[in-house]
C-alpha cells in the first residue's frame, strides 16, 4: 500500500512539474510573439515615413544623411527582431 502511495505521489509531482514547464513555455511564446508584432509595427511605420519624405535642397546634407542612415538602421533592427521572434 505504501509503495502504491509513493508511486502515486511521484507521478503527481512529475505532472505538476510538466504543468509548470508548460506554463513557462506559454509565457515565452507570448512574450516573443508580442515582440514580433511590435517590430512589425515599427518597421511598417518607418517604411511609410521614408516613402513619404521628400528630399529638398534647403536641408543640410549632414542632417539628411543622418536621417536616412538612422532610418535604415531602425528598419534593419525591426526586421531582425521580427525574424528572430518567429
Amino acid at each position: 500500500m505504501l509503495k502504491a502511495q509513493q508511486a502515486n505521489l511521484v507521478q503527481q509531482a512529475s505532472n505538476d512539474l510538466v504543468n509548470i514547464r508548460n506554463i513557462e513555455i506559454q509565457y515565452y511564446v507570448n512574450f516573443f510573439s508580442n515582440i514580433g508584432i511590435q517590430s512589425a509595427f515599427i518597421a511598417g511605420y518607418q517604411l511609410s515615413t521614408i516613402s513619404q519624405v521628400e528630399r529638398t535642397g534647403d536641408n543640410s546634407i549632414l542632417f539628411s544623411y543622418a536621417y536616412w542612415i538612422t532610418s535604415v538602421i531602425s528598419i534593419c533592427c525591426s526586421l531582425e527582431s521580427l525574424l528572430v521572434s518567429l
